[in-house]
Parts: C-alpha cells; structure tokens; sequence
C-alpha cells in the first residue's frame, strides 16, 4: 500500500491542494483502521496470541483495501491530471 501511496503522490507533486486532501484521507483512514482493528479483536484477551493474530489478520485486510483504494484513485487521476 504504502508503494501505491508514494507513486500517487509523487505523481501530483504540481497539485498541492490535492496532496493535502490525500494525506489527510491517509490519516483519517489510519485511525480508522486501528479503530476497526480493535473493534473487530475486542473479545480476544489483549496480550494473547489471539489477539494479535485477530489484529494482524485485521490490519492485513485494511491495508489490502486501502491499496485498492489508492490504485483506483490513482486511475481516476490519470484521467484528469
């Protein structure tokens, strides 16, 4: 994810209200993902095993959507910029 993050925005390097609004959808995202991520392990006992595999597998998934995310985006700019 974080490839297609630093090709996107090397890519608008001329659009800089555009990167600003890009960065903070990456922040928003990253707290959403942690939130989700604790939601998603909350009956798993802090500190287990299973409730680290129940983060990993979670954060796996968040970052895997978000990759998705960007490399669409990334498409939809090349189409105007």
């Amino acid at each position: 994810m974080q490839k297609a993050y630093l090709n996107l925005d090397k890519y608008l390097s001329g659009a800089d209200e555009y990167q600003k609004k890009i960065k903070l959808s990456q922040e928003s995202w990253a707290k959403a993902a942690t939130q989700n991520c604790d939601v998603y392990s909350y009956f798993a006992e802090e500190g287990s095993m299973a409730h680290d595999i129940a983060i990993s597998e979670c954060m796996a998934s968040e970052y895997k959507s978000r990759e998705e995310f960007i490399i669409s985006l990334s498409d939809v700019v090349e189409q105007f910029f």
